[in-house]
């Protein structure tokens, strides 16, 4: 049997907290279809207004650059914005990028972690999205998600009491 299956787009902290959500999108959905037409956070807050003008350094070579803006890190599937920072892809054992690439890899898995922990925890997200509304499965993730945090923010999971 085939079943429908449903996408959304999830920013999570360091700790993986989902940061945004994004409305409810058809599984065959793509990264970028996701990220233009149905991301709000990424296109409002972060590509245009609220992160745009916030101020950071960076360590170079050749000291500190000052830096404006905030940026993502993301799989190659998304389109080449500059708020987002893919791996590289293709690259040799034992070089810079390959190192690079793996510890991208590493941080990408606070996402697929938190994917996990909510199917495993929130079992009424295992619906059949033919016989149910697609805007209630989207509702019903969302409350999953906001349960997910209340509990972890109680158990004291993100080291802030």
């Amino acid at each position: 049997l085939k079943f429908a299956t449903v996408v959304w787009n999830v920013t999570v902290d360091y700790h993986g907290r989902p940061i945004s959500v994004s409305r409810i999108a058809p599984g065959a959905t793509n990264d970028k279809q996701l990220a233009d037409e149905h991301d709000r956070f990424l296109n409002d807050t972060i590509h245009r207004s609220l992160f745009a003008d916030f101020e950071y350094e960076l360590m170079t070579n050749d000291g500190t650059l000052s830096t404006k803006g905030a940026y993502l890190g993301v799989d190659n599937g998304y389109q080449a914005w500059r708020i987002f920072i893919p791996p590289y892809k293709n690259q040799r054992c034992g070089v810079w990028s390959y190192t690079w690439s793996k510890w991208h890899e590493s941080l990408r898995k606070k996402v697929e972690c938190f994917f996990g922990r909510i199917k495993k925890k929130f079992r009424c997200l295992a619906v059949e999205v033919k016989f149910t509304d697609m805007a209630v499965v989207d509702k019903m993730f969302k409350v999953c998600c906001c349960l997910d945090v209340m509990v972890r923010k109680d158990r004291g999971d993100f080291g802030d009491g």
